[in-house]
């Protein structure tokens, strides 16, 4: 079962991504500081282990003097842009390293986990595996393309900010279109593997997607508790 503060992180993560949204749209400085707060505490309700505690204070700090100097105007709202290219980075590095060595891959686990107590065949091990290898590249894929996006943002973008010409650049109207299609695109995938699957193993037993989005919501935490450990 979640932990009480583990619950609220998908909601928050969704107010978050509205009040970026609106921050860079408006170009309002107090609504951008409200998101970098916000953003801040996801940080630190996902921070775990033993030096937790400090890592914790560390964050919250970090996210006060941010929103104040963006507030204030001393310091422009760079984090709200780096989200789209550090967390697609992270879970690409977070399936990829598992493909490493002896290892089992993520999405394995993940089967394995879905469909216990009965076990998977190696043919569903092996395509696993490769659904693995897909998630790695179409993520790094991901974190290059949002960094070309905040890259060529201006006003406000990577570049601009350094002072730097641009190749090409985006206004802030297409820079929002471009970066929220990256999350339908990852609906997309994933509505398409499911679909490949269920094509690939006539005889796969979670073929009905409500069935199998409730078991990935019970076992998929347990998974990823147990990568972190290792």
């Amino acid at each position: 079962m979640n932990s009480p503060s583990t619950s609220w992180i998908t909601p928050l993560a969704l107010v978050y991504i509205l009040l970026a949204n609106i921050a860079l749209a408006w170009g309002s400085r107090p609504i951008a500081a409200t998101a970098i707060c916000l953003l801040a505490v996801l940080v630190v309700l996902a921070i775990r282990g033993p030096r937790a505690p400090a890592w914790r204070t560390l964050v919250a700090a970090a996210g006060i003097w941010l929103a104040q100097g963006v507030v204030r105007g001393s310091l422009p709202p760079l984090p709200l842009l780096l989200p789209p290219v550090v967390i697609p980075a992270a879970l690409a590095w977070m399936f990829g390293h598992t493909l490493g060595g002896n290892r089992v891959a993520l999405v394995e686990r993940f089967a394995r986990a879905v469909h216990a107590p009965e076990p998977i065949d190696d043919c569903h091990a092996a395509y696993a595996r490769g659904v693995t290898v897909m998630w790695t590249v179409f993520l790094i894929a991901m974190a290059l393309g949002n960094l070309l996006l905040v890259m060529s943002l201006v006003p406000g973008g990577l570049l601009d900010l350094l002072r730097l010409q641009a190749p090409w650049t985006l206004d802030r109207s297409t820079f929002l279109w471009l970066s929220n299609a990256a999350y339908l695109l990852i609906v997309a995938v994933f509505v398409a593997e499911f679909l490949f699957r269920l094509w690939r193993f006539p005889s796969h037993r979670l073929r009905n997607p409500v069935e199998f989005l409730r078991r990935a919501r019970e076992r998929l935490p347990a998974v990823i508790e147990a990568l972190r450990r290792e």
